[in-house]
């Protein structure tokens, strides 16, 4: 849950900013979904370069791991679905809807 809930958060808060940015400053819409996408990319090296140099242990460090890894997958997802459903939108609905999952 607080892996989907600080990477939804996430996206929704810098597609927020950035669509009342670009609402004003007449830029399209659609580019403050993918900057919301790119916005979920986040490197787990740090995390695991300091439990790799210190050898922790404990309950944070078996809960960070798995969680670097859930959070670049929710990011994954996220940020392709985001990109096919704005190429479907720019291609002007030539896109098959079926080839969004594909």
């Amino acid at each position: 849950m607080t892996t989907l809930a600080q990477s939804l958060g996430t996206f929704a808060l810098v597609m927020l900013v950035f669509g009342i940015v670009f609402y004003f400053s007449g830029i399209p819409l659609y580019l403050a979904f993918i900057f919301g996408g790119i916005a979920l990319a986040t490197a787990p090296a740090p995390a695991l370069s300091i439990v790799n140099e210190f050898h922790t242990k404990g309950e944070v460090t078996k809960t960070l791991i798995p969680m670097a890894a859930l959070d670049d997958m929710v990011g994954v997802a996220v940020f392709f679905t985001v990109i096919s459903v704005v190429a479907r939108h720019i291609s002007g609905g030539a896109m098959k809807i079926y080839m969004i999952p594909e």
